[in-house]
């Protein structure tokens, strides 16, 4: 089954540097098939970007369920979501660096920068990210058992 969100609009999503950072947010529940939150946006009442990390990221911790963010860079949104407990939110631009965040790092939030992603490649690392599983190495999990000892 293809892994795709249809809760994204058909193009990258156009965020404009002087709109007031707007985002959007999805969770993706990646269990029977795939179903999606959407939080703030087009077509939705837009709220500031790091109120919607914010949003997501508290979803994604509660339910250990998958994040999605988009906005300009991506990186404020990574930024507000690493506050909550229990995320680890990375920016990723390619399929290369979205398999290695779940696989070797457990990410659970993922942080799209439309100015830098074409819709295809934005779909590409939305696709490859979901269908990665982490690893089941012991390297791997003390690594993510040491960033759990930094939260608050």
């Amino acid at each position: 089954t293809a892994l795709v969100c249809p809760a994204l609009p058909p193009a990258a999503p156009r965020t404009s540097r002087t709109s007031g950072g707007t985002g959007v947010g999805l969770v993706v529940g990646v269990g029977a098939g795939v179903a999606v939150e959407v939080a703030g946006g087009t077509g939705v009442a837009v709220r500031v970007a790091t109120e919607v990390a914010v949003a997501v990221a508290r979803a994604v911790a509660k339910t250990r369920e998958l994040g999605i963010l988009i906005c300009g860079s991506g990186h404020g949104m990574a930024i507000a979501a690493n506050k909550i407990k229990g995320v680890r939110a990375v920016v990723c631009t390619t399929p290369a660096s979205a398999r290695a965040s779940r696989r070797d790092d457990q990410a659970n939030v993922l942080s799209l920068p439309a100015w830098e992603l074409s819709w295809p490649k934005a779909r590409a690392v939305v696709e490859t990210w979901l269908r990665t599983l982490p690893s089941s190495a012991a390297r791997h999990h003390r690594r993510v058992a040491k960033i759990q000892r930094l939260e608050r």
